[in-house]
C-alpha cells in the first residue's frame, strides 16, 4: 500500500483518512484470502496509518495535519460503518490493530486518544463489532493502556454526563466479552482497601454493606456461589486454631484476650461408697486400692476400678 502515498498527500484530511480505511479494508481481505500466516500488516501500512489517520508525522520536522471537532467526529462515524459493514471478524481484527496496536513510538499518544474517542462512541450507539475488537485489544495490551481505556469511559459517562451511566451499564447486553474486560480494567483504577470497597467479600473483607452488594450485583446473571455469599454473613477466623478453654489442661496456656473465660464448671458430688464386695480369688487385682484421678484439671472426679 506504499504507493497510495501519493495520491492521499493533496487531500485534505478528513478525505485522506476516509480513503485510507477504504485501501486498508482492501488490503487486508486479500491478505486473509491469500491464506498467509500468520496475516501481519506490514510496516509501511503502519506508516501510513500513522500519518493520515493518526496524523503523526513523517518527518519530525514537518508540523503533522489536525482535524476539527467536526471532521473527527466525521472520522469516527466512518470508522464505525467501516467496522459494522466488514462481517469477517478475522478482517476486523486485523484492521482494529493496524489502526491502534502500540507500537512503542510518538504515534502512541494519538492513537490512544482515537481509540478512547471511538469506544466511547460505539458504547453510545451500541456498534457490537467494535466493542467485540477493543475487548480483543484490552486482553492483549499491558494494563496501563487497558487502565487509560477505562478511565476515558468513566469519564465520559461517568463524570461529566452522569445522566448517562444506564447506556454504560448496558455493555453487558451489547457485548459480555467488552463488560468483562473493562470491569477488569476499572478495578483497577480504585483503592479497594481503603474506599467503601474491599477486595479504527468471600473473605470477610468487605467494607460495604450487604444491602448495598446486593444492589450492585442485582444485575448480574445469576451465579450460585454469588448468591450463597450473598444470603448470609461471611465469619473467618484469623487463627485456623481453636482457641484455649479456661478449663484446659494445658496450664501453660492463657486465654485468648478476645474470648472471656468460660465460667469454672462445678465440682460433681462424690458417689456414696459402695459396699465391698466379697474378694474374689481369681482376681487378685481387684484388691489393689486405686487413687482419685482428676478428669479434667479443677474437675475432681472420683474414679473407680470397674469389676
Amino acid at each position: 500500500m506504499g504507493d497510495i502515498r501519493q495520491s492521499l498527500l493533496p487531500r485534505d484530511v478528513l478525505s485522506a483518512a476516509k480513503e485510507l480505511l477504504y485501501h486498508l479494508d482492501i488490503y487486508i481481505c486479500n491478505m486473509v484470502q491469500s491464506g498467509r500466516q500468520p496475516p501481519q500488516v506490514d510496516s509501511k501500512t503502519l506508516e501510513l496509518v500513522e500519518e493520515f489517520i493518526l496524523h503523526a508525522p513523517k518527518d519530525r520536522n514537518t508540523p503533522g495535519k489536525r482535524m476539527s471537532a467536526l471532521q473527527e467526529l466525521q472520522l469516527l462515524e466512518i470508522m464505525c460503518s467501516c467496522f459494522q459493514e466488514q462481517s469477517r471478524d478475522s478482517v476486523r481484527l486485523l484492521m482494529f490493530s493496524a489502526l491502534f496496536s502500540l507500537q512503542g513510538n510518538q504515534a502512541d499518544e494519538n492513537r490512544m486518544m482515537l481509540l478512547g474517542k471511538l469506544v466511547s462512541m460505539a458504547v453510545a450507539v451500541g456498534r457490537i463489532p467494535i466493542l467485540e475488537c477493543a475487548a480483543t485489544w484490552l486482553q492483549r495490551t499491558h494494563r496501563v493502556f487497558c487502565v487509560r481505556l477505562a478511565q476515558v469511559l468513566v469519564d465520559d459517562y461517568c463524570s461529566m454526563v452522569p445522566g448517562s451511566i444506564p447506556t454504560l451499564q448496558n455493555i453487558n447486553v451489547a457485548s459480555p466479552r467488552f463488560c468483562c474486560q473493562f470491569i477488569t480494567a476499572v478495578t483497577t483504577l480504585y483503592d479497594y482497601t481503603s474506599g467503601t470497597f474491599a477486595l479504527a467479600l468471600a473473605n470477610g473483607a468487605l467494607l460495604c454493606s450487604r444491602e448495598d452488594l446486593r444492589a450492585i450485583c442485582s444485575r448480574l446473571p445469576h451465579n450460585n456461589l454469588l448468591q450463597l455469599v450473598l444470603s448470609g454473613p461471611v465469619m473467618y477466623y484469623n487463627n485456623i486454631h481453636t482457641p484455649p478453654l479456661a478449663f484446659s489442661p494445658h496450664a501453660g496456656h492463657s486465654p485468648i484476650s478476645s474470648h472471656p473465660p468460660h465460667p469454672a464448671l462445678p465440682t460433681h458430688t462424690a458417689h456414696p461408697a459402695h459396699n465391698p464386695h466379697t474378694p474374689m480369688s481369681t482376681h487378685p487385682a481387684s484388691q489393689i486400692q486405686y487413687p482419685g484421678q482428676p478428669f479434667m484439671a479443677g474437675m475432681p472426679f472420683p474414679f473407680r476400678p470397674s469389676h
